[in-house]
């Protein structure tokens, strides 16, 4: 069985890979997608409660 925190380390280091041989992600356009939604709902919720 995997701990929470085993899962965390494999999941950081399978991003970075991600981003070390493709950072600007044009190789992941659905990631790229799926970080700027996020992005923006976060920018969304930072301007609502200020």
């Amino acid at each position: 069985m995997t701990s929470d925190g085993e899962l965390i380390d494999r999941a950081r280091e399978h991003a970075e890979a991600i981003l070390a041989s493709d950072p600007d992600l044009s190789g992941h356009p659905e990631l790229l997608a799926a970080l700027q939604a996020r992005l923006d709902e976060s920018s969304e919720d930072y301007l609502e409660k200020n």
